[in-house]
């Protein structure tokens, strides 16, 4: 190897690029497809590389994927169709209660629409039944306790 062709900012910069393209990597685990009642359904997921433990409490990323131009956005937002969601939510294992900490709509024309300061976090839910999509995920996150 030719030692004067050698730049060790370009090589630093290389190691850079495969260490943060290894740290932001999603392990999205596909749940289940619910139908929303009008023949679509909704794709659900979690980020299993984003679950975090501090003692029964379990945090993740969970997305919902809408078929294409088959949900319409709220409020402002009403004229966009939605492509999906991604939600922060936090789970007590020892209680089975789930509650949101932020989410993030995406629409189909590139936008998206955050809500973290004003509905979130969310007040805590019970989950009765394990069948339901927080009850598939609490399964999920906190059956490594």
């Amino acid at each position: 190897m030719d030692k004067t062709n050698f730049n060790p900012v370009v090589a630093m910069s290389f190691i850079l690029l495969l260490i943060s393209k290894s740290t932001f990597a999603s392990d999205w685990k596909y749940l289940t497809s619910q139908d929303i009642g009008d023949g679509n359904e909704i794709d659900w997921f979690v980020d299993l590389s984003s679950i975090t433990k501090d003692g029964d409490l379990r945090r993740d990323k969970e997305k919902a994927m809408f078929e294409p131009f088959s949900r319409k956005g709220l409020n402002a937002n009403s004229k966009k169709w939605e492509r999906k969601w991604i939600t922060t939510n936090t789970y007590d294992c020892q209680r089975m209660l789930v509650r949101s900490e932020s989410m993030t709509v995406y629409y189909y024309d590139g936008t998206r629409w955050e809500d973290n300061e004003t509905s979130y976090p969310s007040g805590w839910h019970m989950i009765a039944d394990e069948s339901t999509i927080w009850g598939r995920v609490l399964k999920i996150v906190c059956g490594s306790k």
